[in-house]
């Protein structure tokens, strides 16, 4: 049996994406903890701006977890998800 060699670059071309999708995460990650944790402390003490950085939180876990539901899930959860999926 013969591979499709489009397969191989299919899979090659997905990791790439999934590999760069990656690596945005942890730049943007890195970002955000130096900007929080190292830059001006005191600019963040005040309550407006922690009561908008708590609101904009609070919205993208509401947003994650209404399109999503809810993570992680465990295995018993999963596997009754696909056991009535199959039938």
């Amino acid at each position: 049996m013969k591979k499709n060699p489009l397969i191989f670059i299919y899979g090659l071309g997905l990791s790439a994406v999934a590999g760069f999708v990656v690596v945005l995460f942890y730049v943007l990650q890195s970002f955000l903890i130096e900007f929080f944790w190292h830059e001006d402390v005191e600019a963040f003490s005040r309550p407006i701006i922690n009561a908008v950085i708590l609101l904009v939180i609070g919205v993208v876990i509401f947003l994650t977890r209404k399109h999503f539901g809810q993570l992680p899930r465990n295995f018993s959860n999963v596997m009754a998800e696909i056991r009535r999926t199959v039938r």
